[in-house]
């Protein structure tokens, strides 16, 4: 018995669903109707409010530029019935009030300050009434004044400076910096910003596996408030193959002291250089050297002498060079 009072209990009880009786439905459909009269009514009272409303600036001066933001809605303090109020905020975003900048009046500047002019927006009230077509008042507008700060604009030939990082197959090497065509191209913009520019880059390509002078097509990084022509550039991409050359180099001393005899063991390095295949007779021709330079070096302080390789054209790369350090004898000295 007492299991089945137990499964008795577990029984699930199923939740009745409350279902408005008729005077309840009758109560909430005049509460509705009641409300429904009560929002007329109060559309037909004048009401005193505050609109946000955007704006659109046009006719900016073609000889300046604009200097940071510009507010993109106003604040209209406005009186009219709330219908027309009603239709105000409903049309804001499709309708934007229009801001004439020819209408601005110009401020005195201290020498080297930016150009500002202002615009009382107490003198927009009835050119935005005609916009709006408006059967309410604007009684004023927040804020009472907008402020134009402008720059003078300027252009200037500016460098262009690639902005690409190559990996090239084995055995290949990019032969000299990557070249703009055309090298400078012609930037518009505000003074404060074209006068800093030193170069402009284009915008970053990454390549791997070149084995070949290659042509690319890039667009230049620009700021927004700049112009650039042309906006994108050539760039040739100087790839060829590369071999390594040994050179032996027989070791001279440079800066040694006067009456001091330094013989150096052995007396010659072997250095290893990239080259490229083009280049390789010219490298046969070249004036490269290995030294060891004296002028900073205690003599009897050190064990060994470093080796540099100097003189080096502007083609090749210097793999490594052995040895990089000399065993060396003093023979001779001169202690007068």
């Amino acid at each position: 018995m007492g299991h089945r009072d137990q499964d008795r209990d577990k029984t699930p009880v199923k939740k009745r669903r409350w279902v408005p009786d008729r005077d309840t439905m009758i109560f909430f459909f005049f509460l509705i109707l009641s409300f429904f009269f009560w929002f007329l009514n109060n559309l037909s009272k004048d009401v005193h409010t505050v609109v946000s409303y955007p704006v659109r600036y046009v006719n900016p001066p073609t000889d300046r530029v604009q200097k940071g933001e510009l507010p993109g809605r106003l604040n209209l303090v406005v009186r009219g019935s709330g219908y027309s109020l009603l239709q105000l905020r409903m049309s804001g975003g499709r309708s934007p009030a229009i801001v004439d900048m020819t209408r601005t009046r110009h401020l005195m500047k201290p020498v080297g300050e930016s150009d500002v002019s202002y615009l009382l927006t107490d003198d927009l009230s009835d050119i935005f009434s005609r916009q709006l077509r408006a059967d309410f008042d604007i009684v004023t507008i927040e804020p009472d004044t907008l402020f134009f700060h402008f720059d003078e604009i300027m252009s200037a030939m500016v460098p262009v400076v690639p902005d690409i990082v190559i990996t090239t197959d084995r055995h290949y090497r990019v032969r000299g910096a990557p070249m703009a065509d055309p090298d400078s191209v012609m930037v518009t913009g505000p003074r404060n910003i074209v006068d800093t520019l030193s170069k402009i880059f284009t915008v970053t390509r990454e390549m791997s596996g070149v084995n070949r002078t290659t042509d690319v097509t890039l667009q230049l990084a620009v700021d927004g408030s700049l112009s650039v022509n042309p906006r994108r550039v050539s760039v040739n991409i100087p790839v060829e193959q590369f071999t390594e050359a040994r050179l032996n180099l027989e070791v001279e001393i440079i800066n040694n002291r006067e009456g001091i005899v330094v013989r150096m063991f052995p007396p010659e390095v072997t250095a290893t250089i990239l080259v490229a295949l083009s280049d390789y007779n010219r490298l046969q021709e070249s004036n490269v050297r290995a030294v060891v330079d004296l002028e900073s070096i205690d003599l009897h302080g050190v064990d060994k002498l470093p080796v540099q390789i100097v003189n080096l054209p502007s083609y090749v790369e210097v793999v490594r060079h052995t040895p990089r350090e000399l065993d060396f004898l003093i023979e001779n000295r001169d202690l007068n």
